[in-house]
């Protein structure tokens, strides 16, 4: 009887331990920014980024990593992006460095066929 409770009191203890190592895993807590590229270091895998601070209403900068989980959009790589380019990051926070997730790079609308468009006359219509 004894040897019983032992065990189902080990058994608990266990449950207990590995149901507190799997809850305690915190979840990566997203972060977004968005603002024009001012500096890219492929070797280091860093880019800056200058942004607008909507809680003061200054422009800042921050850089962030790049590593292997990073995503891109409108682009394949870091290699791809240039200075002036304008993005949306979304980040974590880890150890004091800003971790890239996803870099999205905005492309510039073609504009040259709402232009043309609204150039045209209706000759139909005089």
């Amino acid at each position: 009887m004894k040897k019983r409770i032992c065990i189902l009191g080990l058994v608990g203890i266990f449950i207990f331990l590995m149901s507190s190592l799997l809850f305690s895993q915190k979840e990566e807590e997203f972060q977004w920014i968005w603002g024009e590229v001012t500096s890219i270091d492929t070797a280091k895998k860093s880019i800056t980024v200058k942004y607008l601070d909507y809680e003061t209403d200054i422009e800042k900068e921050m850089s962030f990593v790049i590593d292997e989980k990073t995503n891109f959009e409108g682009v394949n790589s870091l290699g791809e992006i240039k200075v002036k380019d304008t993005v949306s990051i979304d980040y974590i926070m880890e150890q004091d460095k800003n971790i890239a997730r996803n870099i999205s790079v905005e492309k510039p609308e073609d504009t040259t066929t709402e232009a043309t468009s609204y150039n045209k006359t209706d000759t139909a219509n005089p």
